[in-house]
């Protein structure tokens, strides 16, 4: 049985939302060999539980030698549910998007706000999962999981943000002035300033979309690959202030 994230992969035929089988957590015996560790992280990944999560990433980092692609992206996926980032999370997310709707870029602040909270902490867990998924080899999928690690990353600086720990709005990311632009155009980015997404993080989540871009700007990626083309439109470039700008007004509902 296929992981219920495997029904957002769309036009992308990777396996990378494919990874987790039936949830048969509860009656695994520990595993010792290479296959039956594979099958127990797959499990226990599929949880979206940090513990559980931990315990994958310790049984499959024990594979030394033996840490082939896939193991590779399981390493990743686990360290993104150390995160707090899930694959049903990301899937109901990123991978529903469609430049046709009104607001297509909201599922950016949509998986922010399931991701909250997020701290250095989580993300040097992201950004281990990046390493991770990058040593996957030089493949398609490899491409597809290193820019979700890096999509994952953006909406995890935009939900670094949020003030109550709850939620992330508009006011946590920039200050009034900049809640009432309506274009991001050059007059209008002065009025972005910092409010709890400084400088840095402004810079990183640009950063992000345009490492992102490099790997898979095309629509030979599906929607995902739409997404992040779209994006680098935008944030290719872009200072920290016009990143605030259009975070503020495309990303978050409020």
């Amino acid at each position: 049985m296929k992981s219920q994230a495997s029904k957002w992969i769309g036009l992308v035929t990777l396996s990378v939302f494919m990874i987790a089988g039936c949830n048969l957590t509860g009656a695994i015996d520990t595993p010792d060999d290479r296959d039956s560790i594979v099958e127990f992280a797959k499990a226990k990944i599929d949880t979206g539980q940090s513990s559980d999560c931990d315990e994958a990433y310790s049984k499959l980092n024990q594979l030394g030698g033996q840490r082939d692609a896939e193991v590779r992206q399981l390493m990743g996926w686990a360290k993104l549910c150390l995160a707090g980032v899930t694959m049903n999370k990301v899937g109901a997310t990123l991978f529903s998007y469609n430049s046709a709707n009104q607001n297509p870029y909201y599922i950016v602040g949509d998986l922010a706000n399931q991701i909250i909270p997020q701290t250095t902490t989580t993300l040097a867990q992201i950004d281990d999962a990046i390493v991770q998924f990058g040593l996957m080899g030089n493949t398609d999928e490899q491409k597809l999981s290193t820019a979700l690690g890096q999509l994952v990353k953006g909406a995890a600086l935009v939900a670094k943000a949020t003030g109550d720990q709850v939620k992330v709005k508009k006011l946590d990311v920039s200050v009034s002035t900049c809640v009432g632009v309506s274009n991001c155009i050059t007059g209008a980015v002065a009025n972005c300033g910092q409010q709890n997404m400084n400088d840095a993080d402004a810079a990183s989540f640009a950063t992000s979309i345009q490492a992102a871009a490099v790997l898979i700007a095309s629509a030979t990626f599906g929607n995902v690959g739409t997404l992040v083309t779209n994006l680098n439109a935008l944030f290719n470039g872009a200072g920290s202030s016009l990143s605030r700008c259009y975070i503020v007004t495309q990303m978050l509902r409020e």
